[in-house]
């Protein structure tokens, strides 16, 4: 095994998340998030072989090889989220995928699966045993699906938020037994708040998820208290009473006047995605 490491920022500060992408896919993955100026986060990509390696723009590469545990534990030290994904789903994509979850579990890490697959199968039923929350998309969705969910969980947990939320908020939510699913809207106008939140979970049954972490995002200053009511009404309209929910507010100069609803629900039917 060789495990190649580029200069990359310090990540010693807040909570240490990394994201792994596996094959050819994930390193398409990983090189997508690092050139929408994601910060905060390491990447790590893995590969069987050396030849894919070196178009990875990741801080680490780790070809894996026979006895990959003991480098894959160095590798992910002192990890508190990591996010794991398989690109479409390969067979030995997702068996090297289903390895580093089974030893970020020995780590008492939690991890969080990211996969893009038509059909189910006995590996991605092996991933989703090993991982804390898996959540299934579609192929052209996956890196969309991947940078929302990593870039507004790792500003809410490590940039300062109107409400913010805490480490164990999200570990409440991401270790729900079951599939994840997760969904994000943006919206301008007088009724914002509301639109983007309906249309965040457009499409996404709500009905049965255990648990939900709802991000709303917008410029400091900007976000009202109605607002936040507004998108928690449209999300409850479709949750069960039941549902454990986590709230936060984050800031982003960058929307304007704009406002940013995401939605992270676990423990859903197998059946939705």
């Amino acid at each position: 095994m060789h495990i190649g490491m580029s200069e990359a920022e310090n990540f010693e500060l807040g909570t240490r998340i990394k994201v792994i992408g596996i094959g050819s896919g994930g390193s398409h993955a990983i090189n997508h998030l690092i050139e929408c100026g994601m910060r905060g986060v390491e990447f790590i990509c893995t590969h069987s072989g050396a030849q894919a390696l070196p178009s990875s723009r990741a801080h680490r590469t780790i070809e894996l090889c026979r006895a990959p545990v003991e480098h894959v534990h160095a590798a992910l030290a002192g990890t508190d989220l990591l996010f794991i994904t398989a690109g479409r789903g390969g067979g030995a994509d997702l068996e090297a995928a289903v390895a580093i979850a089974r030893a970020a579990r020995e780590m008492d890490i939690l991890t969080v699966g990211l996969a893009a697959t038509p059909r189910e199968d006995t590996a991605l039923a092996k991933l989703e045993a090993h991982v804390d929350s898996l959540i299934v998309t579609n192929d052209g969705a996956l890196h969309g699906m991947l940078k929302t969910v990593v870039s507004e969980i790792a500003a809410i947990l490590n940039e300062y938020g109107h409400v913010n939320v805490d480490f164990t908020d999200v570990s409440t939510v991401m270790r729900g037994p079951g599939r994840a699913m997760a969904g994000s809207a943006q919206a301008s106008g007088p009724h914002r708040a509301r639109i983007a939140a309906e249309h965040a979970v457009e499409g996404l049954d709500l009905s049965d998820a255990k648990a939900l972490l709802v991000l709303v995002t917008a410029a400091k200053g900007s976000l009202k208290l109605s607002e936040s009511r507004q998108a928690m009404a449209a999300i409850n309209a479709g949750s069960s009473p039941s549902a454990h929910v986590i709230f936060g507010a984050a800031f982003d100069e960058s929307l304007g006047d704009s406002i940013r609803v995401t939605v992270v629900a676990t423990g859903v039917a197998r059946q939705q995605h």
